[in-house]
């Protein structure tokens, strides 16, 4: 037989036996192991009837039936090979085929209509007798596993029979056979599909009874198996104890005395691996060579088991998706439906028979036209196309129910086609839509009867959408405005016909009326050729079925209106004007007057009381009107006095105080007394006199009058100190500018001939005297700057101990040599938020002054201590001291104390140390004692901010 029908038999030899199979208890999965095995395995596999006929063959078994003097195509020995294995199914032998001798052995099928037989290959110069004691029990373990897995289907067990028998047949104690899996960064782990139960306490049984039949993972690479799966070799390890490899046991493990790992690939891809431990003698290539058998038919069923839970998973999932789906299509809100090419209904959802009355069983079967309506039968195509390879758009039409009457609905089709792109099928989606439709119905006529009445609107009407959009606006609106619709309609009215500097005020109108308010209000809008005009707007939502859809606008214009209002305005005003000015001619100066006005009768009580009353002695004209004057404002120690002075003008028409001007004391509602200037008229008949009197309070005119005396001390004060600072600078000034000229002309006449020693000696000297005047017009202008407010406060984080060191390094570098300074700093903080150009104006100067008024050989002492409240600047010196009579005016400007006279100075520093100080919202304080030195303490708050 040639190689291509020999695979052709195998085909159908194929497909012959799982027919065969099927008919017994054979499964889909069973089909796949066989598949997978017989295409993989270097042994023969053949099938034979009961004629010997040659039914299948896999690929190993082609390549021997092309040879030619090959005896596995004569029907006769397949006749013979189906007797003796029916007769004897423990059937065994030895056989040549061509240049090969063959060990078989036979199965029969569930049907028991053929036979299976497997062959592997043999030495030929092995005896039969010697042959069958050595792989005897190897053949017979894979023929069983086979059957396991290709009959039985039972991919569990004969993984454990594979186990067992390898175990039995290399005589070792324990083993596993698993398959290898792979995470997501490539690294391999083992999961077993058998393993033996070596569980050494009651923790390990339970774990094997918990994981053992699902299958154990194993991660651990560092192990003897591991090194199997990292590096693909095998591994053997007849002293494991002292093998590198090996990763431990774990206490109570049963010994590991040998240990044999070998790999199973596919291609060049590791798929699983097998164990055993404990061979007596351990383990050689000889064993390897043995179990090659065994592990290409172990490599071929976790293949074939990989294969079926594969298909497992697949079939679950079909299952899955068959039950989420239909539960999808049963419990939908919309009608479903499949319709054949023949028009009839092949599936009809709950949803779809109640949409139109009927049953499923009504509807199922029955031809689709039967809940057409009449107007669209002959259009059945156009809507469901199951003939036409084309789709329908999304339509609505009219159902009939089974009661005959009609439901609108919304039609979806789509085409669903076989695998060579036929047309089988349409699938309907249907949905109720009358409510719709009905509604639809009645907005369109409430739209209509909407549209007329705006039409027919007297006043301009534009409809808006809540964006401010115009819908629709009516003719008197074009008119009005001078648009025609399509110049108009789609835009946002607020940008048309707003005015700019009013569509704030349009856009709150739109938020007001989107939230439900209806609008009325007088505004301003602009025509299409820019003009302006008045108008009154009326704005309200627009409600269809309980719905808000929109605004409705209109707008009156009130042009006509406004004139008039503003001629009536206008000519009101006038009125009230003439009006004031009435009563501002009869009442003369009493309301306007600034001074108060108070007039009383014959017994001193108040009839008149002014606004400017009032506002001076805290009472209202009500409070005191018809009340005796002197209880009021007149202070208590001359109320006496005034009453005295009443009853004698009664009595003899004298009086000392009319028609004078006179200065008094007046108290007011609160009791406090203050300085008036009164005068007083009589009006009226002697014996019924009014009495008015004009009260001004002189308070500020007299506080005027101080502050001028005030002032000119002030000024007086300011020429003296003017010419004490002209004296004191120009005294101070003159002794430096006189040294510098000294020296400029020595060095102008001698330079030439001294040396460069004594030349550098003259110019620094007149180097400090430039500084030192520089430093003197400094304060000046500084003074100067903080007289007229223009030094400000400017905080900012500081290293204060840092830098006071840096400042008396500066010092040290320019003092006296005779002179030492001594200092101690002590910060919490490493910052402090501190004025930088202040805080140093107080260190020089302080520095500067305990320096200059320190005697040779003396010493100045620094100090500062900052924590979290304060900083503390402490300056000591072993000076001249300081007069107790002269302590208060040292921050004045250009002040010297008595005993500074030979010491050059300004007086500035320490007033610029107080202003700085005070800037800082600290304090100054300073302890002296003549001819002993002083102590200048400053204390500043530790800010945070």
């Amino acid at each position: 037989m040639g190689k291509r029908q020999s695979e052709k038999k195998s085909a159908a030899g194929q497909n012959h036996i799982y027919a065969e199979t099927a008919a017994s208890d054979s499964s889909p999965a069973g089909e796949v192991y066989f598949s997978a095995i017989s295409e993989l395995t270097p042994d023969l596999i053949f099938s034979f009837n009961s004629q010997g006929e040659l039914l299948f063959s896999n690929p190993a078994g082609n390549q021997v039936l092309a040879e030619e003097q090959s005896q596995f195509s004569n029907p006769a020995f397949g006749k013979k090979i189906f007797t003796a294995v029916m007769e004897n199914r423990d059937y065994e032998q030895i056989i040549e085929a061509g240049k090969s001798a063959y060990r078989i052995s036979g199965v029969i099928t569930d049907s028991e209509k053929a036979v299976l037989v497997y062959g592997r290959e043999v030495p030929r110069d092995v005896s039969l007798k010697a042959e069958l004691n050595r792989s005897n029990q190897l053949l017979e373990l894979l023929t069983n596993a086979q059957k396991e897995f290709v009959i039985k289907d039972r991919g569990k067990a004969g993984f454990d029979l594979l186990l067992n028998g390898l175990l039995k047949v290399t005589e070792s104690e324990y083993g596993f056979i698993g398959e290898v899996f792979y995470k997501a960064d490539g690294s391999p782990y083992l999961k077993s599909h058998s393993i033996t139960n070596i569980a050494w306490n009651q923790e390990t049984r339970d774990f094997y009874d918990q994981h053992a039949a699902q299958g154990m993972e194993f991660h651990n690479l560092n192990t003897l198996f591991g090194s199997v799966m990292v590096t693909g070799d095998i591994v053997i390890a007849n002293n494991p104890y002292q093998d590198p490899r090996r990763g431990g046991l774990p206490h109570g493990h049963p010994a590991l005395n040998a240990f044999l790992g070998v790999p199973m690939f596919r291609d060049d891809l590791m798929i699983g691996m097998y164990g055993i431990a404990n061979r007596p003698g351990g383990y050689n290539n000889e064993i390897i060579e043995f179990l090659k058998p065994f592990t290409a038919t172990c490599s071929q069923l976790i293949l074939a088991y990989q294969a079926i839970q594969q298909k497992k998973k697949a079939e679950d999932e079909l299952r899955e998706s068959e039950v989420k789906y239909r539960n999808i299509v049963e419990t939908a809100q919309e009608g479903i439906c499949t319709i054949n090419p023949e028009g009839i209904l092949s599936y009809v959802n709950e949803r779809l028979a109640v949409m139109l009355g009927y049953t499923v069983a009504e509807m199922t079967g029955a031809p689709l036209s039967q809940f057409l309506d009449n107007e669209i039968k002959s259009e059945a195509e156009k809507y469901f196309p199951v003939k036409n390879n084309t789709l329908s758009e999304k339509i609505e039409i009219k159902l009939l129910r089974k009661d005959g009457s009609n439901i609108y609905v919304s039609v979806s089709a789509g085409q669903i086609h076989n695998e060579k792109g036929k047309v089988i099928s349409v699938l309907g989606m249907i949905s109720d839509i009358t409510e719709k439709k009905i509604s639809e119905e009645a907005l369109r006529k409430e739209r209509a009867f909407l549209d007329q009445i705006i039409e027919r609107s007297p006043e301009p009407t534009a409809i808006l959408d809540y964006d401010d959009k115009i819908l629709r606006v009516n003719e008197r609106f074009r008119e009005f405005f001078g648009y025609t619709s399509e110049e108009i309609e789609g835009r946002q009215i607020n940008s048309v016909i707003v005015p700019a500097h009013l569509r704030d005020q349009a856009e709150e109108y739109t938020m007001q009326a989107t939230s439900g308010n209806s609008i009325n209000a007088d505004t301003i809008r602009m025509k299409k050729d820019g003009s302006l005009i008045d108008v009154e707007l009326s704005a309200a939502p627009v409600v269809l079925e309980g719905r808000q859809v929109g605004i409705i606008a209109i707008y009156k214009n009130i042009t006509e209106r406004k004139r008039i209002v503003t001629e009536l305005i206008e000519s009101k005003e006038k009125v009230e004007q003439e009006l004031l000015l009435s009563q501002a001619r009869r009442e003369g100066m009493f309301q306007m007057a600034l001074d108060a006005i108070i007039t009383v009768d014959k017994k001193g009580d108040i009839v008149d009381f002014n606004p400017a009353a009032e506002r001076i002695f805290g009472y209202t004209q009500q409070e005191v009107t018809g009340r005796e004057l002197s209880q009021f404002i007149v202070p208590a120690e001359y109320r006496e006095a005034h009453q005295k002075g009443m009853e004698r003008y009664m009595s003899t028409g004298e009086a000392h105080v009319l028609n004078k001007r006179i200065e008094m004391t007046a108290m007011r509602s609160d009791g406090s007394e203050f300085p008036a200037e009164l005068a007083i008229t009589a009006i009226g008949t002697r014996e019924d006199p009014l009495f008015t009197a004009y009260i001004r309070d002189i308070t500020e005119s007299k506080r005027i009058r101080q502050a001028m005396q005030e002032n000119l001390e002030k000024e007086k004060a300011l020429s003296q100190l003017k010419s004490r600072f002209i004296a004191t600078t120009s005294h101070e000034f003159r002794t430096p500018l006189t040294s510098i000229y000294s020296s400029s002309e020595l060095l102008e006449h001698y330079g030439e001939n001294w040396p460069a020693e004594k030349k550098k000696y003259h110019l620094k000297k007149m180097q400090r005297l430039v500084t030192h005047l520089k430093g003197m017009l400094n304060d000046v202008l500084l003074i100067e700057r903080v007289e007229s407010g223009n030094v400000h406060f400017d905080p900012f984080p500081l290293n204060i101990a840092e830098y006071c060191n840096d400042l008396i390094e500066e010092f040290e570098h320019n003092k006296l040599e005779t002179i030492s300074l001594q200092q101690e700093i002590s910060c919490l903080r490493q910052e402090y938020l501190v004025d930088e150009k202040l805080f140093g104006q107080i260190i020089r100067n302080l520095l500067s002054n305990a320096f200059k008024y320190s005697p040779d050989g003396g010493t100045v002492k620094f100090s500062l201590k900052a924590d979290d409240r304060s900083i503390e600047i402490s300056v000591a010196d072993q000076g001249i001291g300081i007069s107790e009579q002269d302590i208060p005016h040292l921050f004045e400007r250009f002040f010297r104390g008595e005993n500074t006279a030979g010491i050059e100075g300004t007086g500035l520093g320490l007033p610029i140390v107080k202003n700085a100080v005070d800037m800082h919202g600290g304090t100054i304080h300073v302890a002296s004692t003549v001819g002993h030195g002083s102590v200048f303490t400053v204390t500043l708050p530790a800010r945070n901010k």
